[in-house]
């Protein structure tokens, strides 16, 4: 498979940070699993960005995030505490913020599929949970984030009701997008919503819920697994 794209992405990414030399070897170490991953979902965001001007804006927003996390871990090692008090406070920070979540956030997420390591090994967990499903399920993705997990669920699978459900509508328009560029189809329904209020679902209706690196930022993330147990079946 060409891999021109990923060693592409690399190069860029290492001259901005060097840190990247050691992320390449380590993913690169999955083989032809990681090519077989990374490749379509590159080709996927340069059509869908119209170009390698739209993949080296996303490069540097990957970049951009990136430097937001050493940052974040730098300061919470020294510190011993979280930046954020709450997570209203990271709301109106982050997921209400226009500048972070427009300028860099939501497409440095998406690329982070690709180039960070844990985030890989996630999709690699979607992937193989999506062998388990079958079309005439219902489930939700929460949060859809850049929808990268929406996108290989329903590129196995043609799930006729899943749903997308985000506090961000930014977020869901990116998902949206990037599901129906990957995916072939628009096969997913929209649900904006705050997952701290409920979730708008009968009891024993859903059959999956698909919850990538969300509940560690809710102060009350049990709260929200009794209501993952009330709605699936």
């Amino acid at each position: 498979m060409n891999d021109s794209l990923i060693t592409e992405g690399f190069e860029y990414l290492k001259a901005k940070l060097p840190l990247y030399y050691k992320t390449e070897s380590r993913l690169r170490s999955f083989g032809s699993e990681y090519l077989e991953f990374a490749e379509p979902v590159l080709e996927t965001i340069l059509r869908e960005r119209k170009g390698k001007t739209g993949y080296y804006r996303a490069l540097d927003a990957l970049v951009r995030l990136s430097l937001d996390y050493l940052e974040l871990q730098a300061e919470t090692k020294k510190t011993r505490r979280y930046r954020y008090s709450s997570y209203a406070e990271v709301q109106q920070k982050v997921y209400d913020n226009s500048e972070v979540m427009g300028e860099y956030y939501l497409d440095g997420l998406l690329l982070s599929q690709i180039f960070w390591v844990n985030h890989y090994k996630i999709c690699q967990f979607i992937l193989a949970f999506a062998s388990t499903l079958a079309p005439g399920m219902r489930g939700i993705d929460m949060p859809c984030g850049c929808g990268i997990h929406s996108a290989l669920l329903l590129s196995r699978v043609p799930v006729r009701n899943h749903v997308f459900c985000d506090f961000s509508s930014r977020a869901i328009a990116d998902s949206l997008r990037f599901v129906n560029a990957y995916a072939g189809a628009a096969r997913a329904q929209a649900i904006q919503l705050d997952a701290r209020e409920g979730l708008p679902f009968n009891d024993s209706i859903l059959d999956y819920v698909c919850c990538g690196e969300f509940l560690e930022h809710l102060e009350s993330p049990w709260e929200l697994m009794r209501e993952f147990r009330r709605v699936l079946k």
